[in-house]
């Protein structure tokens, strides 16, 4: 799909992001890391990682990340937050990361805001 956006569009990579919430992130990172042209940027929102291994076996590029995450997510816990920032890091991946306080499993505003800022920075 995104080849086929890029082609359609005439978009080079770098002017690509992928942006997911909840299992929507975690597609995002998977499909993120396997790309073999490196897009601009990931932003995701209350995910995880779902297979460490295979972004370690598969891995071709390197975009920048920010992952966000609420301290009261109770489906997927906030845990995960930190997990990813340590994998990523270990990767040398640029990553950001925020967790905000009394926040379920839910994108705040100040999540949108954040993240268009860092789509703005990225794509620009």
């Amino acid at each position: 799909f995104i080849e086929e956006i890029k082609k359609e569009y005439q978009l080079p990579s770098e002017k690509i992001a992928l942006v997911g919430f909840s299992q929507g992130c975690m597609i995002s990172i998977q499909t993120a890391m396997k790309l073999k042209e490196k897009i601009a940027c990931l932003i995701g929102y209350s995910g995880k990682i779902i297979n460490k291994k295979n972004i370690i076996e598969n891995i071709s590029s390197r975009p920048k990340i920010f992952l966000m995450h609420g301290d009261q997510d109770t489906i997927v816990p906030a845990s995960h937050l930190l997990e990813a920032k340590e994998f990523f890091l270990q990767q040398n991946i640029k990553i950001k990361v925020k967790l905000f306080k009394n926040c379920e499993h839910k994108i705040p505003v100040e999540g949108s805001s954040l993240g268009l800022d860092f789509l703005r920075k990225n794509l620009s």
